[in-house]
């Protein structure tokens, strides 16, 4: 290697004759990132790319007019009326037997429930054709990928590289959408099915890269977001055949041991939760984060009952490796803490729990103990208990589920990485790290009060911030897995970027397509990249 007006040159053998080689660079989005539908293209489950349907399933004490789909309720102006949250739970919720499939369409299509007046500029432009269809393109949220699945399909399947050609790479990009409200193990089995499935040689084009997915040894790539760092790594982990195939893993903001964020939405409710990061981090609160609260469930009550229904997401949950680091790199395990006098929330805490601190967690306590405490420290609080019993045995099995996700995949020193890991992490964006339960006061039907935190039970709860994360998940947690593997897993750390908006950072997208050019050309050269660089 030599270097030329401050540029690095590389040297390589470089092979005559290369036959074409096609290495599909795989990418899985993160938490209700996929579009979703009921299956065979029935009705639709979830759908952030359409602001039509989000505004008629999600905007509180809407009166929309069915026949007209431009009629567009002020959110601002119903916000004080209460969602019906049994039918947000029956729409979004997961129930024994899921017959839920990503869309495959791209709105836009005709395909979609609505048809659209190109004329009255109040419909969506078509973002994908029809072969970016095949390939998944559409099955993720558009707003958070789309210039990332564009920009890897250009630089390597579309147009190109000039390296990427000369070795004769074809490497398309592939979208893997999943049921991200299901069962963590069935999510696994979901994305290794997707695999191997087959695909249709109806593309002329194209044919040589259809030719490959008949082959069961093809080499790829996988392109991750947040959830989907978990479900790919325990993918990989389970299944030896795939890890041996696969090149390298490129993590985006991964919550590898959890965000306190998803514990915060559980103790205090989404739409307080989301407003107070948006407050912290000096930002206008928009519509997109109205309708997300009210899909995610406004009170702490609420949040517990919609996600009650979707077992997938409790993966997110802090795991007994997450621990708070301050501004001197000081780490303290207790990041739920609390101050409460009264024997009244006390005697319930050391019944259920045990003796421990008096005021926060216990390393030598599981947080999943603490997290099935029925009513002041757990998920679930008082309330929801008197009124959803029979929902709470099924939720300490989902819970229990998720621990045995995190136990599988690895904690402490052997927690589990592909040997090829890439970490993409983001900081000096103000993120929840910790919580502080306190003694406020009696149940109250008072709003003001519940939009500070106070859970019915008399609880008062405050989110600890830092700037250290990416608004959702800190950044010790996105780093996990390069602090514990140093020598082997490097990571880039880059500023000031949203978790939902790290791909449209070019900067980092950016990072991902160089990263990748190094995987593919690692196929042919004796080139050694050195990852950190």
């Amino acid at each position: 290697m030599g270097n030329v007006g401050g540029k690095k040159i590389y040297r390589a053998a470089v092979p005559v004759d290369v036959e074409s080689v096609v290495v599909p660079i795989v990418f899985i989005p993160g938490l209700m990132a996929t579009r979703l539908r009921k299956k065979g293209g029935g009705k639709t489950i979830w759908d952030p790319d359409d602001p039509i349907w989000m505004l008629r399933n999600f905007t509180r004490g809407t009166k929309y007019d069915s026949s007209n789909p431009y009629s567009e309720p002020s959110i601002w102006d119903v916000k004080n009326v209460d969602m019906d949250y049994n039918k947000v739970r029956s729409l979004i919720g997961f129930d024994e037997n899921p017959e839920a499939e990503p869309i495959k369409e791209s709105p836009g299509t005709s395909l979609n429930e609505y048809e659209y007046d190109d004329e009255k500029n109040r419909g969506f432009p078509r973002k994908y054709n029809n072969d970016e269809m095949k390939r998944g393109f559409a099955e993720c949220f558009a707003s958070s990928y789309e210039k990332l699945l564009r920009e890897m399909d250009k630089e390597f399947f579309t147009a190109r590289r000039s390296s990427i050609k000369k070795f004769n790479i074809m490497a398309p990009v592939e979208v893997i959408g999943y049921d991200w409200r299901n069962y963590p193990d069935k999510i696994v089995e979901y994305v290794e099915n997707r695999f191997t499935e087959k695909k249709e040689k109806n593309d002329p084009k194209y044919e040589e890269y259809l030719r490959s997915r008949y082959d069961d040894e093809f080499k790829f790539i996988i392109v991750t977001h947040s959830m989907g760092g978990l479900i790919a790594r325990k993918l990989l982990q389970k299944n030896k055949k795939l890890e041996e195939r696969c090149l390298g893993v490129i993590h985006g903001d991964q919550p590898v041991i959890g965000a306190p964020k998803s514990y915060g939405f559980f103790k205090k409710g989404a739409e307080s939760v989301n407003f107070e990061i948006v407050s912290e981090n000096k930002r206008s609160a928009s519509i997109s984060d109205r309708i997300l609260s009210n899909a995610q469930g406004n009170t702490a009550i609420d949040f517990q009952y919609v996600a009650s229904s979707m077992p997938g997401a409790l993966i997110l949950l802090p795991t007994d490796d997450y621990k708070l680091r301050d501004e001197n790199g000081k780490i303290d395990n207790k990041w739920i803490t609390w101050k409460i006098g009264s024997d009244k929330y006390r005697k319930p805490i050391r019944d259920n729990i045990g003796d421990g601190p008096v005021d926060g967690i216990s390393k030598n306590i599981s947080i999943y103990k603490y997290y099935k405490e029925p009513g002041y420290i757990g998920l679930l609080g008082r309330e929801f208990y008197k009124k959803y019993p029979l929902i709470v045995e099924k939720f300490s099995t989902n819970l229990k589920e998720a621990e045995e996700f995190h136990k599988q995949i690895g904690t402490g020193d052997k927690i589990y990485a592909h040997p090829v890991t890439y970490e993409i992490s983001v900081r000096d964006v103000n993120t929840i790290v910790g919580v502080n339960l306190e003694e406020i006061g009696e149940k109250t039907e008072d709003k003001d009060k519940k939009e500070k935190g106070i859970e019915p039970d008399g609880l008062g709860v405050k989110l600890i911030f830092s700037p250290d994360g990416d608004e959702t998940v800190p950044l010790y947690s996105q780093k996990f897995l390069s602090e514990k593997y140093k020598d082997k897993i490097k990571n880039k750390t880059f500023s000031k970027t949203e978790h939902q908006d790290v791909y449209n950072n070019n900067d980092i997208r950016q990072y991902v397509v160089d990263k990748i050019e190094e995987l593919l050309l690692g196929i042919f050269t004796t080139i050694y990249f050195d990852q950190g660089k």
